[in-house]
């Protein structure tokens, strides 16, 4: 979380939530259904500069089975957050991807090095050219995310 709203959560999914119904109508059509919109609701209102308070209160382990699926709920909240990012700050998921293809093209550099050989350059040469071409597309999406914006 705190990568996508630069502030750092406690808790995403849990806790109590006061708020006015006009206040959230404006993000219920980016917002997730059921286990999904507390999540949904405190990242889009950090993003957009609203006011949140976390406040610790003392709560007991939980009795009974917890209905929360690791590996369903964690994808489902990754494409939530990936999507928040899109649509407030998508320079962030960018910069994300070009990061991650140059730390795949710095071996390939290593190993071209180490080897010799011209086919391991030439693919860390095109990461790299892919990592460009993250940024630009980041760059853009930028633009129209803060042109949306002031409109």
């Amino acid at each position: 979380m705190w990568f996508v709203v630069g502030r750092r959560v406690p808790d995403p999914n849990s806790g109590l939530r006061a708020f006015r119904r006009e206040d959230v109508a404006p993000f219920l059509p980016v917002m997730c259904g059921g286990f999904s919109f507390t999540t949904s609701m405190t990242t889009l209102y950090l993003l957009s500069g609203r006011t949140v308070s976390f406040v610790p209160i003392p709560y007991r382990r939980r009795l009974g089975r917890s209905k929360i699926r690791f590996v369903r709920d964690m994808l489902r909240t990754g494409q939530l957050l990936c999507s928040v990012i899109l649509l407030y700050n998508p320079i962030k998921l960018f910069v994300l991807l070009a990061g991650g293809t140059v730390a795949v093209a710095l071996p390939l550099f290593a190993v071209a090095l180490w080897r010799g050989s011209a086919a391991f350059g030439l693919a860390g040469t095109l990461f790299v050219l892919f990592a460009g071409v993250f940024l630009c597309f980041g760059f853009l999406a930028d633009l129209l995310a803060n042109s949306r914006r002031n409109v």
